[in-house]
């Protein structure tokens, strides 16, 4: 599912962010909590923080980047509507 969202494997962390920041909020849901241990949502953003860079920090093909705190907090409000 996350592939079609994902550029080429040469693209810069930002772009793998802003593919992220595209996903619909089903779509986070289904990610962030299926591939967490704990089946309860997240709720608090700190929690959140470290729960979407424990799933989408590896992405193969991209370097390890800080998550932009814009791309963050517009992640939350998705997850959390």
């Amino acid at each position: 599912m996350l592939a079609r969202f994902l550029p080429c494997p040469s693209a810069s962390p930002d772009d793998l962010w802003s593919a992220i920041a595209g996903l619909s909020a089903g779509q986070l849901h289904t990610i962030i909590d299926i591939a967490s241990a704990s089946p309860e949502p997240t709720t608090d953003l700190d929690a959140f923080r470290r729960r979407v860079l424990g799933v989408f920090g590896n992405v193969a093909g991209f370097a390890p980047a800080p998550l932009p705190e814009s791309v963050l907090r517009e992640l939350w409000e998705k997850y959390r509507a």
